[in-house]
């Protein structure tokens, strides 16, 4: 991480009060896969949480249960972040002049569940916060901008209440979001906003049950675990699975079920949007009697439109006038339709149910 200042271990100690395990300048990737599968990161608390969009429960399982040397499976995405991740925690101190991002090298574990593990972007300090602070870089593709309009999605921020576990004496994490272009934000995340022991206590009862019990997960609908089920492959031609009838009529039963509620449920969540548009009206922000944002219901980009038939056809008649300036006088733009965005408000379900 070429321009930032490195702490010494006993600095990220002091900092975390987390307990320092391994220098990571002093292990190679193939080490570090191997010391992941023996307990639980940051990454692993979204597909714990069920809000993972890239891994489930169970695949999750099954990667800490593999028995063989580990395999490099990160995407080309994985790794372009890996690469500019010094680039964006540098530009975030642009970005915010009262934040001093430091590199914290080290592999570090819960100080009472040491299976509990983080691997820190950085740590921080802030002109405008007394204590020790955590980063973390994330390299955003521009199509996943909208999933940030409310702060990181429940997916990072189950993995910054994660590290925030993990480091008993960090109070707040800064998430650097590059979106590309010129857009790069930093969003702060206290302790006190963040489930830290909910997130916890599943991650430490799933481990539990399914490493130290030995109980595999249910296979669940989750993208990942479909992939995973596909690689069963045939051990013979016309090979027969002998179920009892009563399991496969259970089975197929709910499957009948999810294809009749499939549309009903789509109904049923358009009609509590609309719901939600009459109570807002004019507004561009829900909140509840103690200031909870809830949803937000502002106006998208503008959308630009051009008569592409009257440019050409005009652009016949005028050689050597760029093509721009043939399409400006048929070009409109229009403000693009509000967008309804409630993921704020089903995390906050989620926090207030009892």
């Amino acid at each position: 991480m070429t321009g930032l200042a490195s702490l010494t271990h006993r600095d990220v100690a002091d900092a975390t009060g987390a307990t320092v395990l391994h220098d990571l300048d002093t292990i190679d990737r193939p080490e570090w896969l191997s010391l992941r599968k023996s307990g639980l990161g940051g990454s692993d608390a979204a597909a714990i949480l069920g809000v993972s969009p890239w891994t489930s429960g169970y695949t999750l399982w099954l990667d800490k249960n593999q028995t063989d040397s580990p395999d490099d499976q990160s995407s080309l995405a994985m790794r372009r972040g890996t690469h500019l991740e010094p680039f964006i925690l540098a530009e975030a101190m642009n970005a915010d002049p009262d934040l001093t991002v430091y590199r914290a090298p080290y592999m570090l574990a819960h100080p009472d569940h040491p299976h509990l593990r983080a691997n820190l972007d950085g740590l921080a300090q802030h002109v405008k916060r007394r204590t020790w602070g955590g980063v973390e870089s994330k390299n955003v593709n521009a199509f996943m901008a909208k999933h940030w309009a409310d702060g990181p999605p429940a997916y990072y921020e189950a993995q910054v209440g994660h590290y925030l576990a993990c480091c008993p004496l960090i109070d707040w994490w800064a998430v650097v979001a590059d979106f590309g272009g010129d857009d790069l934000r930093v969003f702060y995340l206290d302790r006190e906003s963040v489930p830290v022991e909910m997130i916890v206590g599943r991650e430490l009862a799933w481990w539990q049950r399914h490493m130290v019990d030995g109980v595999a997960p249910d296979p669940d609908g989750h993208a990942a675990t479909t992939e995973a089920m596909k690689a069963y492959e045939p051990a013979a031609p016309e090979q027969a699975a002998t179920v009892g009838l009563a399991e496969v009529r259970d089975v197929f039963a709910r499957i009948a079920e999810a294809r009749a509620m499939g549309a009903m449920a789509t109904e049923a969540e358009d009609a509590a949007k609309n719901e939600l548009r009459l109570l807002m009206a004019e507004a561009s922000v829900l909140t509840d009697e103690t200031d909870r944002q809830w949803a937000t219901w502002r106006q998208g980009k503008d959308k630009t439109e051009t008569n592409w038939q009257a440019v050409a056809s005009r652009a016949a008649f005028a050689l050597g006038v760029p093509l721009d300036e043939l399409a400006a006088s048929h070009t409109t733009t229009k403000p693009g339709p509000r967008v309804l965005r409630v993921d704020a408000g089903l995390k906050n379900l989620k926090e207030t149910t009892p």
